[in-house]
């Protein structure tokens, strides 16, 4: 879908799957304090991440039609963001047993190769777009648990919760077992950030102080929807680096 804040032909840009959309929030309530709002606008597709060649059953083109925006003159900042981590398992590229959810050409299921190739054809339409005095700032993976997930706040009233299995609800996580799960995807951010010269920024500096990744604020009101997705208020007041991405 697309969104968008202020009006004219967009300067700023967001891409990616629902985890770029969950930033809309943010978005407008930083544009309430510029004068001029910037215009914004958000070209993303939930499920789908910002990756060319690589699909999850239903992307179609959505790539190449935000990276078409993207290349538009308008536009002088692009944002990616994507629940990067969520497509692979946490032995994705370091092992044989490592798994994931992307297919590659022909719908078959996606080689640690195919993924490799495809972190490589995007950073050179990074470097491309970098060429045009485009400003690229790239989000790493958010960092997420199934202890996070509000549902589980009411586990134990739930019959069908019951199982041991089952985390339930917790203050907190570590924010060291995010960060392992999320390695080898947010390696490949950090080498295209590198090779091109995108900011990269980790969302787990914002949500994780000492360690520790909060899943509630002060008064108890979960942060997440889900296990890995946001609340408007939660992304708002935690994620202190998006009013600088609109000036």
């Amino acid at each position: 879908p697309f969104y968008a804040s202020g009006s004219g032909a967009p300067v700023i840009l967001f891409v990616g799957d629902s985890h770029a959309e969950q930033y809309y929030p943010a978005v407008q309530h930083a544009s309430e304090s510029l004068e001029p709002a910037p215009s914004v606008m958000f070209s993303t597709k939930g499920g789908c991440p910002f990756l060319p060649d690589l699909d999850v059953r239903y992307c179609g083109d959505v790539y190449r039609r935000s990276l078409a925006l993207a290349k538009s003159a308008s536009v002088r900042r692009v944002v990616i963001a994507s629940v990067w981590s969520g497509y692979v398992d946490e032995h994705f590229g370091r092992d044989s047993g490592g798994q994931t959810i992307l297919t590659a050409k022909s719908s078959r299921k996606a080689t640690v190769h195919d993924v490799e190739e495809s972190f490589r054809t995007l950073a050179a339409d990074i470097a491309t777009l970098r060429s045009q005095g485009k400003d690229i700032v790239i989000i790493a993976s958010h960092p997420g648990s199934m202890s996070a997930d509000p549902a589980r706040m009411v586990a134990p009233l739930r019959v069908r919760f019951r199982a041991a299995s089952v985390a339930a609800f917790a203050s907190s996580f570590s924010a060291v077992d995010s960060k392992r799960g999320a390695a080898w995807m947010d390696g490949q951010l950090a080498r295209v950030a590198q090779s091109t010269g995108a900011t990269l920024i980790h969302p787990t500096d914002f949500l994780c102080p000492h360690d520790s990744c909060m899943t509630m604020d002060e008064h108890g009101a979960p942060l997440r929807i889900d296990a890995g997705h946001l609340r408007p208020f939660a992304v708002t007041r935690y994620m202190t680096f998006v009013p600088a991405l609109l000036r």
